[in-house]
């Protein structure tokens, strides 16, 4: 949950704070929220639904969209670019915890270093 905050200690993101409710109480209770659908057109949206569905089990769908937020990410910072390299280090640190998760702690363990 620690990296889903990073975007909101980074960016003044108040329209999303109701998301980061939503989220962190489907992570701490027994009953599911519901996705409120928003669109995922930038990198920032895109990582926070992966947050969501990492957070409420649903792994592959949290790896496609953290792939989604890559391709986004990219495609909005040059590659050389060094604040690229900050934008994707929780996009990583995110795509880790879905390897971990899964039970690949070595591929993990690999993504994690990169960062």
């Amino acid at each position: 949950m620690a990296s889903f905050l990073f975007l909101f200690l980074r960016r003044p993101y108040s329209a999303l704070i109701p998301l980061l409710s939503l989220a962190s109480s489907a992570a701490f209770s027994c009953k599911t929220q519901k996705w409120p659908g928003l669109r995922e057109s930038t990198y920032e949206l895109s990582y926070n639904s992966a947050c969501y569905s990492l957070a409420t089990g649903d792994i592959k769908a949290a790896r496609s969209k953290l792939d989604k937020a890559t391709n986004l990410c990219m495609q909005e910072f040059e590659e050389d670019d060094p604040e690229a390299k900050c934008e994707m280090a929780p996009i990583e640190v995110m795509k880790g915890l879905c390897l971990q998760k899964e039970g690949s702690t070595k591929d993990a363990m690999e993504v994690y270093s990169t960062v």
